[in-house]
């Protein structure tokens, strides 16, 4: 059998170079590979960066959602030689372009369907590893207010203190509000509890004169709309 003899990155023509590419064709011009191998600057156990890259990539079926899911521990302990500093590039990298998605956009955005709303909740909310629940408080033209996690749990649940969503709904002075909450899990379908818990928000908003408009449950890949579903 023949040895793959490993060739560091430092020795590869100008054009085959990563981060030499970048500079001189542009950005675009780099494969998914080659913009990870740049994060993780070197290679390490025989690998060169690129090697690495490529199995992160096969690791995680070429599915980057999977992959900004990953902590530093998913990182170090999978692959020898890549350290804290390296996980670290890659786990910022991620939580950058999240936040630009977040950040981007109307700041007050019309939120009329379901759509509408997973599409402002998913660069929060689709990636993260731990259940979280959000309000979104809206005025009577079903304009985003305010936005704000209330509640964050773990791996499969959290617990939702009504006392603290209604306070908020009532600073605010608001009479429509959505509520929503992440499955790490991927599994969209809603729990007996998310039910439960729906039908008590709706009928704690129905005495103070608010309207529960929706909840949804947001993963990576796609939401689970309750108002379109038909249980409120």
């Amino acid at each position: 059998m023949t040895m793959k003899q490993y060739v560091p990155i430092s020795s590869w023509a100008e054009d085959d170079k990563p981060r030499e590419k970048m500079v001189t064709k542009g950005v675009f011009a780099l494969s998914t590979n080659e913009l990870l191998a740049i994060l993780l600057r070197s290679g390490c156990g025989g690998e060169s960066a690129l090697d690495v890259a490529r199995r992160m990539l096969s690791d995680c079926n070429n599915d980057l959602n999977i992959m900004a899911r990953w902590g530093v521990r998913d990182f170090t302990n999978r692959y020898k030689g890549v350290g804290v500093a390296k996980a670290a590039s890659v786990i910022a990298a991620f939580e950058l372009a999240r936040r630009r998605d977040a950040s981007s956009g109307d700041t007050s955005p019309s939120l009329t369907s379901s759509q509408a709303i997973y599409d402002f909740l998913r660069p929060r909310l689709g990636d993260l590893e731990r259940e979280e629940f959000w309000i979104l408080l809206l005025n009577n033209a079903c304009r985003l207010k305010s936005c704000e996690r209330l509640f964050s749990g773990g791996i499969d649940s959290t617990t939702v203190d009504l006392r603290v969503l209604f306070a908020r709904a009532l600073e605010e002075k608001v009479h429509l509000l959505v509520i929503a909450h992440n499955h790490p899990s991927g599994n969209l379908r809603p729990s007996e509890q998310d039910i439960s818990l729906t039908r008590r928000i709706r009928e704690g908003a129905k005495t103070l004169d608010m309207n529960l408009l929706d909840h949804l449950i947001v993963c990576a890949g796609g939401y689970y709309s309750f108002a379109d579903e038909g249980i409120l």
